[in-house]
C-alpha cells in the first residue's frame, strides 16, 4: 500500500511540476508575441518619421528645426533600445522553456513554431539596425548641410560687404581711375570664372568615373569572396566621396559667388553655363553618395543571406550524406539476408 501511495505522490509531483512548466511556457510565449507586436508598431512609427527627413531644407532656420527633431527622434530610439534587447532575451528564454517542456514528446525534431518566432525576431532586429543606421546618416547629413549653409551665409555676407565697399570706393575715385578699376575687376572676375570652370570640369569628370565604378558593382556576385570584394570596393568609393566633399563644397561656393556677382563682367552664356554645371555637380555628387549607401546596404544584406544559405546548404548536404550512408548500410544488410 505504501508503495502505491509513493507512486501516486511521485506522479502528482511530476504533474505539478509539468503544469508549472507549461504555465511558465505560456507566459513566456505571450510575452514574446506581445513584445513582437509592440516593437513592430514602434519601428513602423520610426520608419515613417525617418522617411520625412529624406530632403534637407535650404533655409538655416528650417534646418535647425529639422536637427532638433532628429535629436528628439534619437532620444526616442535610444529609449527603445532596452525593449529590443529584452525581446531578444525573451525569445531565447521562450525557446529554452518550450524545448524543455517538449523533451519527452518532441525528441530531436525541428520546432517549426519556434523557428518562425526566431525569424520574426531577426526581422525586427534587422529593421532596428537599419533605423539606427539611417538615423545616424540623417544626423550626419543634417550637420553637414548646416555647416555648408553657415559657411555659405558667411561667404555671401563677405562678398556683399566687399561689393558695397568696392561700390563706395568706386564712387569716390575720379572717372579715369574708375575705368581702370572696372577693367581690373573684370579681369579678376574672368580669372575667377576660368578657375571655377576648370575645377567644375575636373570634378564632373571625377563624378562620371565614380558613376561608372558604381554601375559596375550594381549586380551582386554569387561567390562570397567576390561579394566581399564588392563591399570593400564600395567602402573605398564611399571614402573617396567623403574626402572630396570639402572640395565639391568649396567649388560650389565659388560658383555661387561668380554667378551672383559676375553678371556685369561676364556674358550671359558664361553665367548660365557655370550655373548649370554647378547644379549638375551637386545633383550627381549627392546621387552618387546616396547610391553608394544603398548599394552598401543591399550587398551587405546579400552577403548575410548568402552566408545563411551556405550554412543551410552545408547542413543539408551533411544530412543527405548521412542518409545515403544509412541507406547503403540498409541495402547491404538486406542483400546479406
Amino acid at each position: 500500500m505504501q508503495a502505491k501511495v509513493d507512486k501516486i505522490l511521485t506522479q502528482w509531483n511530476s504533474l505539478w511540476n509539468s503544469s508549472h512548466l507549461y504555465i511558465e511556457r505560456l507566459k513566456c510565449v505571450e510575452i514574446v508575441l506581445t513584445g513582437l507586436e509592440d516593437c513592430n508598431n514602434v519601428l513602423s512609427e520610426f520608419e515613417l518619421k525617418l522617411a520625412a527627413f529624406q530632403e534637407m531644407p535650404s533655409e538655416l532656420d528650417n534646418l535647425k528645426a529639422v536637427h532638433e527633431q532628429l535629436v528628439s527622434l534619437q532620444k526616442e530610439v535610444s529609449a527603445t533600445q532596452p525593449a529590443i534587447d529584452q525581446l531578444i532575451d525573451d525569445s531565447h528564454n521562450c525557446r529554452r522553456l518550450v524545448e524543455k517542456s517538449r523533451a519527452q514528446t518532441h525528441r530531436g525534431g525541428a520546432h517549426i513554431d519556434l523557428d518562425r518566432v526566431d525569424t520574426d525576431v531577426t526581422r525586427i532586429t534587422q529593421r532596428w539596425n537599419n533605423i539606427c543606421s539611417q538615423l545616424v546618416d540623417r544626423m550626419r547629413n543634417c550637420e553637414a548641410a548646416f555647416n555648408l549653409l553657415t559657411k555659405f551665409k558667411s561667404s555671401y555676407q563677405s562678398e556683399v560687404t566687399m561689393v558695397d565697399e568696392s561700390y563706395e570706393k568706386l564712387n569716390s575715385v575720379p572717372p579715369v581711375q574708375v575705368k581702370e578699376t572696372i577693367d581690373l575687376t573684370k579681369q579678376a572676375m574672368e580669372e575667377k570664372y576660368r578657375l571655377c570652370d576648370d575645377t567644375l570640369s575636373q570634378l564632373l569628370a571625377w563624378v562620371a568615373e565614380v558613376e561608372d565604378r558604381l554601375a559596375s558593382q550594381d549586380v551582386a556576385q554569387e561567390d562570397i569572396d567576390q561579394l566581399r570584394n564588392q563591399i570593400n570596393l564600395l567602402k573605398l568609393v564611399k571614402e573617396e566621396l567623403e574626402s572630396q566633399q570639402r572640395t565639391v563644397a568649396n567649388c560650389l561656393d565659388q560658383v555661387r559667388v561668380v554667378v551672383t556677382t559676375g553678371g556685369e563682367y561676364l556674358s550671359r552664356d558664361e553665367v548660365l553655363s557655370l550655373e548649370k554645371n554647378g547644379k549638375a555637380l551637386r545633383l550627381r555628387y549627392d546621387r552618387a553618395n546616396d547610391r553608394t549607401d544603398k548599394l552598401m546596404r543591399r550587398l551587405t544584406a546579400a552577403k548575410d543571406e548568402l552566408n545563411k544559405f551556405k550554412s543551410e546548404l552545408t547542413t543539408f548536404t551533411a544530412w543527405l550524406d548521412k542518409a545515403r550512408h544509412a541507406l547503403e548500410d540498409r541495402e547491404r544488410s538486406l542483400s546479406q539476408l
